[in-house]
């Protein structure tokens, strides 16, 4: 019997089997798919300090982010060029398998091509079964990192994440590469944005660009491709297939629970202004390793014992989260027009400086904070809420 089963190998099931690895337990990993970081979902950016974080190596970065263009409905612009570099593009099939290597050389045992098809936990044990005649494997323990994949959640008496939107994304070859570009309306991509991301590989220039909205993700990222092909000149035809999928943007109510640890994008923990998830990930995989070492090291894997990972990850993240989530809900009530009046505000001096001041890659409270107490901003985002909500906007805003 494994010390610990890991249902996923993303980023937070390999970090998380990884760290476990590293201090001597039996850890198996159960990964669906028969290549790590295959396919490909996310737009892969992420900010450089999250390497030093979590001791990572580099070596999956491709290039270096330095210029965000953002666009209106009405096609109003600003731009944003922080001081230092914030973000950077990653190879993430590259950087997942080498999660895989560290997880390997720690001594993590992985069965690919793996899909779980039913996760028994009794009074004992944990039983995990795959489809075919692959043997169930036991543990002691189980980690859940499906990413947003939650066939498994309801069988576990887990919820679904209460918020989410619709993404779709590709990675084509590009002519004539820019800026990174977000665009806002909801004619592009309603209760949500598009986006386009340079992407370096070598001698060719490509670009990630991809929509998450509350329609038809067909629809919506056709009509947002065609609106950006001849800018940057991408080598485009019929046959374009964006890969979609659901995009978590606010956490399940409970993580925990018997010989059990939910992590990433399968807890819903990702950041609800983007849906950025891979530094929630990481994060929450590093505390959900320390504290089932924890529970197994004393033999008590219980679900009041394993219940401090999701009070830990509170503390670190709740406050984060509910202001991100906040922004998120009155950001899909916004008209056009609202959205315009917002930019014109933004390419102000006095704003203009505010952002710069308070804008950070992994962490939106303190921009969020500014955003709403300056009297304009304030002014139109505070129409949109119902009286009711104002309430909990208020006390988010004056809360530590």
């Amino acid at each position: 019997m494994r010390d610990v089963v890991v249902v996923g190998g993303g980023p937070a099931g390999l970090y998380s089997a990884w760290l476990l690895a590293s201090r001597g337990f039996d850890v198996t990993v159960a990964e669906e798919h028969g290549t790590i970081g295959q396919p490909v979902h996310c737009t892969g950016v992420m900010a450089p300090e999250a390497f030093r974080e979590f001791g990572l190596q580099q070596d999956a970065v491709l290039n270096e982010l330095r210029t965000v263009r953002f666009f209106s409905p009405a096609g109003h612009q600003f731009h944003y060029t922080p001081p230092a570099v914030e973000a950077v593009v990653i190879d993430r099939a590259r950087f997942d398998q080498g999660l895989y290597r560290k997880a390997k050389q720690a001594g993590v045992d992985m069965h690919m091509g793996r899909k779980i098809t039913q996760i028994e936990i009794n009074d004992s044990h944990v039983r995990v079964d795959c489809d075919g005649d692959a043997k169930a494997i036991l543990g002691r323990a189980c980690i859940l990192s499906t990413g947003a994949s939650y066939a498994l959640h309801r069988k576990l008496d887990l919820d679904l994440p209460p918020l989410y939107l619709n993404s779709a994304q590709v990675e084509i070859p590009a002519l004539r590469p820019g800026d990174v570009e977000i665009h806002f309306g909801s004619q592009i991509a309603p209760q949500g944005f598009a986006w386009v991301v340079p992407v370096n590989r070598g001698s060719q220039w490509l670009a990630r660009l991809g929509v998450m909205c509350s329609t038809n993700t067909d629809t919506t990222f056709k009509r947002f491709l065609q609106s950006v092909s001849k800018r940057w000149e991408l080598e485009t035809d019929a046959d374009v297939i964006p890969r979609k999928r659901m995009l978590p943007l606010a956490p399940i109510s409970k993580t925990f629970g018997h010989r059990l640890l939910v992590v990433g994008d399968a807890a819903g923990l990702v950041k609800p202004t983007t849906g950025g998830g891979i530094y929630f990930s990481l994060l929450t995989a590093a505390i959900a390793g320390k504290f089932m070492a924890e529970a197994l090291a004393a033999d008590e894997l219980s679900a009041s014992r394993l219940a401090q990972y999701e009070l830990r990850w509170r503390q670190q993240l709740e406050s984060e989260l509910r202001i991100q989530i906040l922004l998120r809900l009155v950001s899909e009530r916004l008209r056009d027009e609202d959205i315009d009046q917002l930019f014109e505000l933004a390419r102000t001096e006095k704003l203009n400086s505010l952002i710069r001041s308070t804008a950070r890659f992994n962490r939106h409270r303190d921009l969020i904070r500014t955003l709403f107490r300056h009297p304009a901003v304030g002014k139109i985002l505070f129409r949109q809420i119902l009286s009711s909500t104002a309430l909990f906007f208020r006390d988010s805003l004056n809360s530590d």
